[in-house]
């Protein structure tokens, strides 16, 4: 079973707490989990910090194998060789009289946006670890009141793997993220996807941006910026667009732009609120209908031609002359699905589609 970023942060930091209350260390850290399970975590040490794996299994977890650490000591000072070199305001908790001020390693970012769980200029710590750690810490000061504790977090790869995360984007500086909710690793989670939709979303809300640009993938995302849109306005939603419009309107944004390839554009089209294989196919026989309906003049053309793709539709249009019709088209039936999935008393007003077909693209507007 593998744990989230987390759950080891929380390990690392018991690990250095007991060895600076007790001067005693195990290389076994029980965690006790939101849900209740107990997650059992190696850590080691290495001079005055203690360092833990996290696990290699975790499918596409770009964190998977990261090394995470902690220093916790009575004095800030003793922690200066690993703190992250940005300056931010430790994460604070009490309990009776005493203090622990919680700061990023290096390797761990700092929230420099309005929008995310963290208030900017605090370390990237999520909630549910920052609990974690509070318990930890609290289980074991009961004899130690009237003190101050200083810890640290810090992932050893966490520069390098920062730009590999959303975390660019969110203006998350100088590292990676200590996450968790549940405490447990769900490899392509469809809710963290989601949530990671939702993050982009706040920030950009927060930030004031109007107008947002959903794209699908690499190439959308290439001609959003060859359109001149700016990274804050654009949010990668890959197949779920129906899901995405849903918090784009619980956010009451104003605007909406979204770029897709044909392909994508007819199941849309077609009403798929899900654009994923597994829920169903490009259905070429109602595009061609709809293509004999919308160019009379070359039904002889569809109805002896076999097609097998979107693109084939569009290479038949373009020998014949009109190389906007298909993403005209299919712009046309994939916006007005859009505008059924759109409830008349909300914020957004306005929705723009921009359709790639094989040698330019179409642009189609409609007010809300």
């Amino acid at each position: 079973m593998s744990y989230t970023t987390g759950v080891y942060a929380a390990a690392v930091f018991d690990a250095s707490l007991n060895f600076l209350i007790n001067q005693k260390h195990s290389d076994t850290v029980r965690i006790v989990l939101p849900a209740g399970q107990v997650a059992k975590i190696h850590v080691n040490r290495e001079a005055d910090i203690f360092i833990t794996q996290k696990a290699t299994n975790d499918d596409e977890d770009v964190t998977r194998g990261c090394h995470i650490f902690a220093k916790t000591a009575y004095r800030k000072e003793d922690l200066s060789a690993y703190l992250s070199t940005i300056n931010h305001t430790p994460h604070e908790f009490k309990f009776h009289n005493s203090q622990l001020y919680l700061y990023a390693g290096k390797g761990v970012g700092i929230i420099t946006k309005k929008g995310l769980k963290v208030k900017p200029g605090f370390p990237a710590i999520n909630p549910v670890p920052q609990s974690m750690i509070f318990e930890k810490w609290k289980d074991k000061i009961c004899n130690n009141e009237n003190l101050s504790f200083f810890s640290t977090i810090g992932v050893r790869e966490g520069e390098e793997l920062a730009p590999l995360t959303a975390n660019p984007k969110l203006g998350i500086l100088g590292g990676i993220s200590i996450l968790g909710t549940g405490g447990i690793v769900k490899p392509i989670s469809v809710t963290a996807y989601l949530e990671s939709i939702e993050a982009e979303l706040s920030v950009a809300y927060h930030g004031d941006v109007k107008n947002i640009v959903l794209v699908l993938g690499n190439q959308s995302r290439e001609l959003a910026k060859q359109l001149n849109y700016n990274d804050d306005q654009i949010v990668e939603c890959g197949n779920f667009i129906f899901e995405t419009i849903q918090k784009i309107i619980d956010f009451n944004f104003t605007e909406l732009t979204i770029i897709l390839g044909t392909g994508k554009a007819c199941k849309l089209a077609q009403g798929f609120k899900n654009t994923h294989r597994k829920e169903g196919e490009v259905d070429l026989h109602l595009l061609t209908k709809w293509m004999i309906e919308h160019r009379p003049s070359l039904s002889n053309v569809f109805l002896h031609s076999r097609l097998n793709t979107t693109l084939d539709a569009d290479e038949k249009l373009i020998e014949a002359g009109f190389p906007h019709d298909l993403a005209n088209l299919l712009a046309g039936k994939a916006i007005s699905v859009m505008r059924s999935w759109i409830p008349a008393d909300c914020k957004l007003r306005n929705i723009c589609i921009i359709v790639k077909g094989k040698e330019t693209f179409v642009k189609r507007e409609m007010s809300c």
